[in-house]
């Protein structure tokens, strides 16, 4: 809940700025607020569907989900450090 009342706050703030200066960053950013939103929304639904029939095991699933994020966050960044260290050589 206060991931989703801090990124709805900050989505509605991209759309002001975009209604504000028309300048499509802000209603980039706008956009993956609210997706961001959307997926949390999405696997409540489907945390909820699945908890009767899975049980406590639904947790594990979403810890599951998890560590698959945190590991292709993990890879994108050292890809983006490497790419960064390659650039400071020039």
């Amino acid at each position: 809940t206060t991931m989703c009342i801090g990124n709805l706050r900050s989505g509605t703030v991209s759309v002001v700025n975009w209604l504000c200066h028309r300048e499509h960053h802000h209603l980039r950013a706008a956009g993956a607020y609210y997706y961001v939103i959307f997926c949390f929304v999405i696997g409540a639904v489907i945390g909820n569907a699945l908890a009767p029939v899975t049980g406590l095991f639904t947790i594990a699933g979403c810890t599951v989900l998890l560590m698959v994020s945190w590991v292709i966050l993990h890879f994108q960044h050292r890809k983006s450090q490497h790419t960064l260290d390659e650039l400071d050589q020039f």
